[in-house]
Formats: structure tokens, sequence, C-alpha cells
């Protein structure tokens, strides 16, 4: 069936690859730019509401927005104090050219983008004055895009510059009109001219992967309200619902459960399509009381909310959890990735999950039980980067709800140069924190354990500590950072301070505050080392994974010795010593504590060894994550003292010696004070002499009546003895057990003496 289906998809593809380079240019060229006033503004991807919201809850310190503004805020490219380097063409995946001037591009349109929000923000005309200087460099002098990525560069560069532009003509900026529409014309010749026809190559005929298509979307919907353009601005809108190529919303999810076009390929790719298009719904939202559009781009098509499943999907998927798959062809036709869902990249988190949870929890209301991977996303991910193809920065630029940052974040590291490797701490956490733990499970889940944790907690200024959670100790740069780096200390000083730094691509470096040296892999050791002046290379460059979330208490095993009771009815006759040991694969042991019959916890240090008595000993532990076992309990019962006996007869002498049968009662005495009597028997009666002395045959069976093996106290013997004899001696023997099996015997005797 599915090879049917995949001969179904491959026909229509080529149909689509005949037809669709010119009908997409009939369907989606936009008309001249009319002098619609149908457009709120600001209303890309900030309204003015959200801009007071910002700038209010910044100044009042709240969280958190204004954390969020202190991180933005030291970056690079949010400084007023950033110059542009400006070329008149941009090469993007070009043969010849490569990538000439796109990175300058890519950061001079964040630069635009930060300094008019933190205009927006404190009111510093120095902000603004940036964002103008970097719209007018570029506008005066770039010409062209060119390259095999044009589409793309266009698409993710064009939206930051066209939000820095809106943000910065609906002020009092002062931005002239003759420049802003020298930008305006930059933005439709030189941006629009690229992504008018959204991802369809010409050169292969074919549609480029999802991604591109909602870069597109979310480009054109802002080109649309820039220059109030309602063609432009439906078309894009009409193009994210039923739109040909891969990244529209019909295409992009693929099945029921969330599964993208692009879940088989990485992960990085799947989450930036999904990002891109939640920004885009969020415009449509923006502009919903004007333009009704593309107001319900958030739950198209019919309130299935289908863009959100694919989310979910994905978050879910990279928080940990297992996922559903099919295989299935993109919109050519074929199927270009993996046959299951792709672990690339899994974990690595891409700076969009606020903005989600912020839009469709707290601007359209959806349940809790609709979002509840996307908040996870949030509530594990304190530390997050800053990426170029997003905004970034959600706490501040979409946070609604005020929220604490109290909570210590667990992450790993990945050193980029070895993007398949953990930093390790070691199994007790004390040797170099090496790079030498897989990333991947055989399966494909994240293999990161409490060697691979730590713990990181927020000093301010973009300093840190670091806490391992295999033994609860901070990383230090030892000997003023000439040490490698390992987790041996049990407070923070200056030498377990560390600075963490974001980078364009949602990568960190590290920094000691021990030697003010930057944090590299050792290539020789692979030993985390703090000896780089500058970050050069990808061996100062980390990927921060955040582990699983660990909702699962550990689980303590006590192991006795001797392992089963030695005695009987579950008691033991001999000392027993007990050893604890508890497992707790994710956030690791915190401690273990034991209490014996119900008296004080404390902590579990070193085997436990009982001796006589009645125990009831209970322990419990507690990981990292703060999840703690219900409590469990071993009864030992421990008799090693055999009980006492004492026997005493009311008779112990026969005479006269007349061969006739005697009775005897016996009186016995016993006690045990631990596991009490379970037994008395009558074991003996035993004769000095042989039965019938005399030998005649006359007097036979000289013990009588006597029901050895049971607690018989009373039994006739004969008073007769040989007259050759000293005398007969009858010694009765009795045995006492108590329930832990410990045994005693105990005696008495009668006499019948020779004579009298």
């Amino acid at each position: 069936m599915l090879q049917a289906r995949g001969i179904v998809y491959i026909a229509l593809a080529l149909l689509i690859s005949m037809v669709t380079s010119v009908a997409a240019l009939i369907l989606f060229e936009p008309g001249k730019a009319s002098a619609s006033t149908t457009f709120i503004h600001p209303g890309m991807l900030h309204t003015q509401a959200d801009l007071d919201l910002m700038k209010t809850k910044t100044a009042a310190g709240e969280s958190p927005w204004a954390p969020e503004w202190d991180k933005l805020r030291v970056n690079k490219l949010a400084s007023p104090k950033y110059t542009a380097t400006v070329y008149s063409t941009v090469y993007l995946n070009d043969p010849l050219m490569k990538d000439t001037g796109k990175g300058a591009l890519a950061d001079s349109a964040t630069a635009a983008y930060f300094n008019a929000l933190g205009w927006h923000i404190t009111g510093d005309p120095a902000y603004a004055n940036k964002a103008i200087d970097i719209l007018n460099r570029w506008s005066h002098q770039l010409t062209g895009l060119q390259g095999n990525d044009a589409i793309l560069g266009a698409s993710l560069i064009g939206y930051k510059l066209l939000n820095a532009a809106e943000l910065i003509r609906y002020s009092n900026a002062g931005w002239g009109q003759p420049d802003i529409e020298k930008f305006s014309s930059m933005m439709t010749n030189v941006f629009y001219s690229q992504t008018k026809n959204y991802a369809f190559i010409t050169r292969t005929g074919a549609w480029a992967n999802g991604n591109w298509d909602a870069a597109a979307i979310l480009f054109n919907m802002c080109y649309g309200i820039w220059n109030n353009d309602d063609t432009a601005y439906n078309n894009a809108v009409h193009f994210m619902k039923t739109g040909p190529g891969n990244g529209s919303i019909e295409h992009y999810i693929q099945t029921e459960d969330g599964q993208t076009q692009e879940s088989g390929r990485d992960q990085a790719h799947a989450q930036l399509g999904l990002g891109l298009l939640s920004l885009a719904a969020e415009v449509g939202y923006n502009q919903r009381t004007v333009n009704v559009n593309g107001a319900d781009l958030y739950a198209y098509p019919n309130n299935t909310f289908k863009l959100l499943k694919g989310i979910e999907y994905t978050a879910r998927y990279n928080l940990g959890y297992s996922v559903s798959w099919t295989t299935l062809p993109d919109v050519n036709g074929e199927i270009r990735y993996e046959r299951n869902v792709s672990s690339a990249n899994r974990g690595e988190f891409r700076p969009m999950y606020e903005q989600i949870y912020s839009f469709y929890k707290n601007r359209i209301g959806v349940p809790d039980s609709e979002i509840q991977y996307t908040k996870q996303v949030i509530d594990r991910v304190k530390l997050e980067s800053f990426h170029i193809d997003h905004p970034s920065y959600g706490g501040l630029l979409h946070a609604k709800e005020q929220r604490t940052s109290s909570l210590l974040p667990k992450i790993a590291l990945i050193p980029r140069n070895t993007i398949n490797k953990y930093i390790s701490a070691g199994q007790s956490g004390a040797n170099p924190l090496t790079a030498d733990r897989d990333r991947y499970k055989a399966d494909g889940s994240l293999n990161i354990g409490p060697e691979e944790t730590f713990e990181l907690a927020y000093l301010g200024n973009k300093k840190y500590t670091l806490k391992s959670m295999a033994n609860g100790s901070y990383v230090s740069a030892g000997n003023g950072g000439a040490s490698p780096l390992q987790a041996d200390r049990s407070s923070a000083g200056n030498e377990q301070r560390f600075e963490i730094d974001e980078q364009t691509n949602g990568l960190f470096t590290i920094k000691a505050m021990a030697n003010n040296k930057f944090v590299t892999l050792n290539p020789g050791t692979k030993q985390l080392e703090a000896d780089a002046d500058s970050v050069t290379a990808d061996d100062g460059r980390f990927i921060v994974m955040y582990p699983p979330e660990d909702v699962t208490p550990p689980v303590t095993v006590a192991t006795l010795n001797p392992q089963n009771p030695d005695g009987v009815n579950g008691w033991y006759r001999s000392d027993v010593t007990v050893t604890l040991s508890t497992s707790d694969v994710q956030s690791g042991l915190a401690d273990t504590k034991v209490r014996v019959n119900g008296g004080e916890w404390t902590a579990y240090r070193e085997p436990l060894t009982f001796t006589e008595g009645i125990y009831d000993l209970e322990f419990r532990s507690l990981d990292y994550a703060g999840n703690e076992e219900q409590v469990r309990s071993v009864n030992l019962r421990i008799d090693k003292t055999p009980p006492a006996i004492d026997v005493k007869l009311d008779k112990t002498t026969l005479w006269p010696a007349n061969h006739k049968m005697i009775t005897v009662n016996a009186t016995i005495a016993s006690n045990d004070p631990m596991s009490g009597i379970a037994s008395i028997v009558l074991t003996s009666i035993t004769s000095s002499e042989k039965d019938d002395g005399r030998g005649d045959g006359s007097s036979p069976d000289d013990i009588q009546n006597a029901e050895l093996g049971t607690e018989d106290t009373t039994f006739d013997l004969r008073a007769e003895r040989s007259g050759s004899g000293n005398g007969r001696v009858y010694t009765i023997t009795y045995t006492v057990t108590d329930y832990a099996g410990n045994s005693s015997i105990a005696s008495a005797s009668v006499t019948v003496p020779h004579h009298q």
C-alpha cells in the first residue's frame, strides 16, 4: 500500500514539476502595493501593547522580562556601538563566492532588530540611532542577493530587517521619509524578488524543504504589513494554509500525531520550520481585528490546531519521549531522509518555545493538556540560547505571565568539535572533566546520566557555577586555571565561577574567572582546560543539552548478609549486615537516610550491622531532581541465645528396690526473652543398667508410659537395680527449642540405690 502511495506521489510530483514553476508565479504573484490602511502598526512580531509590556515589566525588574533583558543587552549585536559592514552584493551558498557578506548582513539585521527593541524598552535614543544607521547603510548600498540559498537568506534575514524598520518607523525615532522609501525599495527589489515565489527552486524544478517556505511565509506577511499591501499579505496567508510547497501547514505537518516533513531530517531544521510558522501565525493573530485572513492560522484547519500538534510532537521527542513514525514522501514525491524520526540534534532546543507557549496558552487560551510538552521545555530550559535564525530571548519578547527564575536547571555539555560526546565528570565526579560519553544510546535516546549532568546556578552578569550531579561538588578551574577542570570543591569561590556567553548559532563559550581564560577541549587528553585567550574554533564552543526531566524517584535496595534467615520462622541466629545500594539513572543520588524502630532519620554512610534484637529498618533516598522514594523497610528478628531450661523431679530416689513401677513427675522451667519458647519435649530416659536387670525375665520394661518427643512430664520407672552393682541411675532429658530454632538440653536423674 505504501509503495502504491509512493507511486501516486511521484506521479503527482511530476505533474507539479511541470506546472508549478508557472502556477506558483501566477497564484502568488503580489499585486501592486495598494494604499491600504487596513493594517495595525506596529503589528508584525510585536504590537504596541507588547512593547509597552516589555518596557513596564523590565523597568519594574520583574521576571522573566528583566533577566532576559539583562541577557539581551549584553549581546554584542544589541550594542549601540555595533558597526555594520555592508556589501553591494551578498552571496549565500554561491558556487564561487560562497557566503561572502552573509554573516555581515545577518548580524546587521539582528543588530538593527535588537537596537530597535532597546529603543522601545529603555527610551535611549542611542539604540534608535544605531538601528537607523544600520538600516540606512544597507538600504543605500545593497543591490542584490545571489547564491543557491538566496531565497532562504532573504527570508530569514529580511524578516528581522522588516521588524526593526517597523519598530523604528512607528515611533518618534526620527527616521526620515526618504530613508524609509529607500529601505522599502531595497525590500521590494532585493528581498521580495527572492521570496515572492516561496521555496520553489527553478533550477531543480522542485520544492525545497519546508523551513524555506516557512521563512518566506513569515517574511512575505511582514512585507505585506510594511507596505500596507493586502495582496502580498493575503497570498502569504493562503500559502501558509494550503500552498503547494513543503512548508504549508497542509504539507509540513504530515500526520495526525504531528510528524513533520523534516522530522526525519534532523531536529534543528524541524524546529526551525515550526518556529517560523508559529511566528507567522502570531503575526496573523496580531492583525485579526483588521484582516481576518490570517486570524485562524494558529488553529488551521477548522480548529484542529495542526501546527500545534507538530510543535508538541517535536517538543515531546526532543524532551526524550518516544513518538510515532510513518514513512511518507514530501510534495515532490521523494522520501529524502531517514526512515524513522531523526535523532540528529535531539535535545538541542531552539529559542522558540517561549513565543509558542505565550501565544497558544496566554493569548489563545488552549488547555494545558494540549501544550504540555512545550511547557516542559520552558520549565527545563533556563539557559535559552541565542540563535540568529530566531528572535530569541522569548522571556522578554513574548512572555505574558510572571515567572520566577529560582529553579536551578540541569545541563549537559557537548564540545562542538566532538559533536557526539558528552563531557563527563566520571563515576565519582572527581576525575577531570572529559569528553568521553556517547551522546546517544543504541535506541537513539539521550545518554545523559548523573556523571554528565551539571546543576547550573546563575550569579548575575553572565556568571554561573556548575555542580556535578555525580558527587554534588562544584566544577573548579583549580590552581588558577592551570589544571584541567574538575568537580572537586564543596563550596564555590572565584575558581568555581564561569562566564557563559551566547554565540550566534545557538552555541556557548565558557570562560573561567580563575584566570580569565576560555575553556577549550584538549585534543589529546579530551579534557577541559581553561587555557585560551579567545575562541576561534569549535573546541571552545559548546552545545548545551538538557537532560530528560527526572520525575522518577531513586530505587534503594537492601542486601542482607546472610541473605536469608539462618534460623526458622523468619528468625536469624547470627548477626545481620545490611548494605543499601541506590540507583537513579537521571539526576543522580543526593542522599539516603535510615532510621531504626521509629527513631531519628540519619544519613546512610556504610553498611549497618545488627545483633540480637527485633528491628524495623526504614530507608529512603532522594535524587538531585527532588524526587523522594517511598519509605522502604526491612524487618529483622535476630535471636542468637538458646533458651534457658531447668528440670526438677518429684522423686529423685526409688526405694525400696521392690521391682515395682513407680510414677515420677517432672516439672520444667524454661525461659526465652527474645523469640519465645516454641517447644519442650521429653527427649530421652536412659538407664545406667540394662532392662530386666536381674535377668530372670520376670520384670522387663523398666521404663514405661513415657511418650518421647512430646511434652510428657509423667512416666513410670521400675524400682529395681542389679544386686551386684553400685545402684541404678535413670537419666531423664528434656530439650527446649525457641522460635528461632535455638535449643537447650537439661537432664535430671532418679537413683535406685544399691542399699539404703
